[in-house]
């Protein structure tokens, strides 16, 4: 049964009911793949309903005993629906090697392994391709979901279950990540990752204006780009560069993103992600500020991204920020602000980016060089050059 673990975990204590602590300790326990993501209460409670449906426990009527305070609400506590005792003995499993830590599993532990244990057994010494996951969780579960509930995912590398004792391999499968959308530039430089939409089709368009700075433009389609980090470190491979800049949302949701996915690459060790310092410094100090308000928790969690990935002058500006309850779109850098020379302030330390920026000011033979930023015509340059926040080196 799909909700077995949980199930079992909720009526081991043998009491009539069980609270709400309770009721979330055992659905973290039974599924720790699920501890810690954003849906995990809506998880919880598509598990009391299924359970509910087949007669296992009984939630409660009335608002007043339902927890409103979280999204969604949950039960303060669910009946415990007795069932007839099962058989007092059941016959010895003989495990097939790959399992053989399955006898010293926990009884809810072991239900979900049976089905793989018959599976092995039945394949061996047999030929059976690679497919993906679900093609494989359908056949052995009769879920096509089921395998991906129980793997631990490992970024840029093959997921694993139960502790790290079970590849995916081992049952002839794969995971699929998603495609990682992404225009090609120039060989050699930098892949530039972008948060949102928007703002990819921005870069890529002004990426092919301004002589292909980047080496791609890619879109992290939000949270989403650790799904597809295989992609990821492929196309940095082709394009020859050991280096991902990040550019997202100024909030805290936006630089918790940031934040894992440079742990990532950092685990990973193929490449090197970090912000991109000089547009997150143009978003803190002139991008387009909005109220957005974030839970402390969050907040406490984007501050300690702030202190280990940006200089001083952006971590300060932006800690006021999002204490003040203020966010900025990193669509505040658009195609207008890329363009005229807005977006281009000086760094204030002398080690930069490895970043083509403009060329503003420079002396050529005892004179001053005309500004000219790159891939942009020269009939713009004029305004770059007067921008107060144009580079001058």
């Amino acid at each position: 049964m799909r909700d077995g673990a949980f199930l079992a975990l909720l009526s081991a204590t043998g009491a009539a009911r069980a609270a709400l602590g309770s009721m979330k300790a055992a659905f973290r326990a039974a599924h720790p793949e699920f501890a810690d993501l954003g849906d995990f209460n809506t998880r919880v409670l598509e598990s009391l309903r299924r359970l509910e449906a087949g007669g296992f426990v009984s939630l409660p009527q009335g608002k007043a005993a339902w927890d409103r305070a979280v999204t969604p609400a949950l039960p303060k506590s669910v009946g415990i629906v007795r069932q007839r005792a099962a058989p007092a003995t059941r016959p010895a499993i003989a495990w097939v090697p790959e399992l053989a830590f399955g006898a010293d599993c926990q009884p809810a532990t072991r239900a979900v392994l049976e089905p793989i244990n018959i599976w092995l057994a039945v394949v061996r010494n047999r030929h059976r391709p690679i497919v993906p996951a679900a093609e494989r969780s359908l056949e052995i579960f009769g879920d096509e979901k089921r395998l991906a509930e129980l793997c631990q995912e490992t970024p840029g590398g093959e997921p694993t279950m139960f502790g790290g004792r079970l590849k995916v391999s081992a049952l002839r499968a794969r995971r699929v990540e998603p495609p990682l959308s992404h225009v090609l530039g120039r060989d050699g430089s930098p892949v530039l990752v972008l948060e949102n939409l928007a703002s990819y089709d921005t870069f890529v368009r002004w990426n092919a204006a301004a002589a292909m700075p980047f080496g791609a433009v890619a879109w992290g389609a939000g949270g989403m780009i650790g799904q597809s980090w295989a992609h990821l470190r492929d196309m940095t491979a082709a394009v020859g560069t050991g280096t991902v800049l990040y550019l997202g949302d100024l909030d805290a949701p936006g630089l918790a993103i940031l934040g894992r996915t440079a742990a990532m690459a950092a685990g990973d060790g193929s490449f090197r992600l970090i912000p991109h310092a000089e547009f997150y410094r143009y978003l803190a100090f002139r991008g387009r500020r909005v109220l957005r308000a974030a839970a402390p928790a969050t907040l406490a969690t984007a501050i300690g991204v702030l202190d280990g990935l940006f200089p001083e002058d952006i971590r300060m500006e932006v800690t006021e920020l999002l204490s003040s309850g203020h966010a900025v779109p990193q669509e505040s850098l658009g195609i207008e602000a890329l363009t005229d020379g807005s977006a281009w302030m000086p760094e204030p330390r002398e080690e930069r980016l490895p970043w083509p920026g403009p060329s503003c000011g420079r002396e050529t033979s005892g004179a001053a060089a005309p500004c000219h930023l790159p891939g942009i015509p020269s009939g713009l340059a004029n305004s770059a050059t007067s921008h107060p926040h144009a580079i001058r080196t």
